[in-house]
């Protein structure tokens, strides 16, 4: 009769082991990824869960913005589905490639504010990192923001527009 008592001991005591495994756990799979370069673009962007984003310096207008989404979607075989207009942050291009399933489309959204301008790629449903890096390369080559991190430092401007901060 003493048995369930010594095992109830012992889950007793092993339960703050097992609550902080599972904190550790928790902990770590939230951990943030680290940044990637485009290919050697020199922006930084971040990828989870098959999403690729990044922040650039808002230089630019939201019509620029989403005309640079619709060509990066053209350019690589992408038939545009729809957006969100008239064209107002945030943006959303949304481009489907021939013979797609009924979920398989690709978003791009395009978030500006005062500070930064956040560009994000989806390849739905499940989630295409790669694709999604060359999409958003694609679309910050048209800006002519290829040569630019995330900070505005470096690289081509568009004409008669100055960096931030001069």
């Amino acid at each position: 009769m003493q048995t369930p008592m010594r095992h109830a001991k012992i889950i007793n005591a092993l339960r703050p082991s097992a609550v902080l495994l599972v904190l550790a756990v928790v902990l770590l799979a939230c951990k943030a990824p680290p940044p990637i370069e485009l290919d050697g673009s020199g922006v930084k962007a971040t990828s989870s869960g098959g999403r690729v984003w990044t922040e650039i310096a808002p230089i630019y207008t939201p019509d620029k913005l989403v005309t640079a989404a619709e060509g990066a979607l053209r350019g690589r075989g992408y038939v545009l589905d729809s957006g969100i207009g008239p064209r107002q942050d945030p943006s959303r291009v949304v481009g489907r490639l021939g013979g797609a399933g009924l979920f398989d489309r690709t978003v791009i959204e395009i978030e500006s504010s005062i500070n930064k301008t956040r560009l994000q790629v989806h390849v739905q449903p499940w989630g295409n990192e790669p694709e999604s890096r060359e999409l958003l390369r694609a679309m910050l080559a048209i800006l002519g923001y290829d040569k630019i991190n995330a900070n505005g430092q470096g690289g081509k401007e568009p004409p008669g527009r100055p960096r931030p901060g001069y």
